[in-house]
């Protein structure tokens, strides 16, 4: 199974760089087959090198994207502090802890916190020209429940006529609105989760797919054991750099 890490992209580059350096040594180096010259083995060097830096760029927006939403449902005034707050501030009406709607708004106090985030890597080849599955997260699930438990409080402090907090205290408009830039942040990384994908199949296909990087690194080294012999020192010092 191929490595698809981040160092792995970045070591298959170099070691093409070392490919293209004995080429260059070699006197009046020519191939029969144009996708095997100097040129266009350095065009395609270069294409790769551009569409790894797009995916790896796109992959740090994305996790930023991401820290950013975790703090909007977990950080110190995000979606689970709120509701927290609502919950306790419930509890101290004269409706209080006996009320149903009090009994509900802890229900979904314990689902969000017992949310979870984690993550399950898939174990998925890169077959021909087919795009390799890097991850599947089960963290969009939790920060959907998340969501909706936050909802439903909402709900449920819309049908106690008399909660109507002070400014400094937990609003239903503070709720709404937290609600809402978490909508917007789903969003966004959801955007950014396809962007991302896109482009790591791309990646993909410049090193792995037919006319990629891996399929060229081969073909030249079959012309130059055509060209000068598996015996000879340029075919050796080619056979050498492993991609």
């Amino acid at each position: 199974m191929k490595n698809f890490s981040e160092r792995s992209f970045g070591q298959r580059l170099s070691k093409a760089r070392q490919l293209l350096e004995v080429l260059k040594s070699i006197p009046d180096y020519k191939a029969h087959n144009d996708m095997l010259s100097i040129d266009a083995f350095s065009k395609l060097m270069e294409e790769t090198e551009i569409s790894n830096n797009h995916a790896t760029q796109a992959k740090v927006l994305l996790s930023l994207k991401r820290e950013l939403r975790k703090e909007l449902y977990y950080g110190l005034n995000g979606l689970l502090a709120i509701a927290k707050r609502i919950r306790d501030y419930v509890a101290s009406m004269s409706v209080g802890k006996n009320s149903i709607h009090y009994k509900n708004i802890v229900a979904e106090c314990q689902k969000m916190t017992g949310s979870k985030t984690s993550t399950i890597r898939a174990k998925t080849p890169f077959k021909g020209g087919e795009i390799p599955v890097r991850k599947i997260s089960s963290s969009e699930k939790s920060f959907g429940s998340t969501l909706q438990s936050a909802k439903n409080i909402l709900t449920q402090i819309t049908l106690i006529e008399s909660y109507e907090p002070s400014p400094d205290l937990v609003s239903k408009q503070k709720l709404l609105n937290a609600i809402s830039s978490v909508e917007t942040a789903n969003m966004e990384v959801q955007q950014e989760s396809v962007k991302v994908n896109e482009l790591i199949a791309l990646r993909a296909l410049k090193y792995e797919g037919s006319g990629g990087l891996h399929d060229c690194f081969q073909k030249i080294k079959l012309h130059l054991a055509a060209a000068f012999g598996k015996e000879s020192n340029i075919y050796l010092e080619a056979a050498r750099i492993k991609i």
